[in-house]
């Protein structure tokens, strides 16, 4: 993916010393990888699956998502109803200057699948819909959702 070891608040608007290249590597790396040990970034596939074999659900039944009132996406196994998974809706960053953009209303969280070398897939949603495959620029400024390793 967009592939730096650093990592940015996802609230405030602007930070310092945005990098707005595209990153060079096509794969995230031992050197690079944001997870912890014993956990990866998922991948395109992984997503997909994650969203076939759940219930979808959105906070506030997806009203009223705001910067102030940020949304989040629901996930609810379709065996085990106890188990959820939640995904905040915190925006993210701009490839050209680091400003937060959709704080609140939109969630993009990065796939550790590669489509080229500028660009990478994830996963998107908003108040009403959630796309699993949308490829974008690697440079910009997306979350993560690290998953335990097998």
């Amino acid at each position: 993916m967009g592939q730096r070891a650093k990592s940015w608040e996802s609230t405030g608007y602007l930070v310092d010393g945005w990098n707005k290249s595209t990153p060079s590597d096509i794969s995230w790396t031992i050197e690079n990888d944001p997870c912890p040990e014993g956990y990866h970034v998922p991948t395109l596939d992984q997503f997909i699956s994650l969203l076939t074999n759940t219930n979808i659900s959105y906070s506030d039944k997806g009203t009223n998502w705001s910067a102030s009132n940020y949304g989040y996406l629901i996930l609810t196994s379709k065996t085990a109803p106890s188990i959820t998974l939640e995904f905040p809706a915190v925006g993210y960053r701009s490839h050209t200057s680091g400003a937060l953009g959709t704080p609140g209303t939109t969630g993009y969280y990065w796939s550790s699948t590669q489509y080229d070398s500028d660009y990478g897939y994830r996963m998107y949603f908003s108040n009403n819909s959630i796309t699993p495959s949308s490829k974008y620029e690697k440079k910009l400024g997306h979350n993560i959702r690290c998953v335990r390793n097998n």
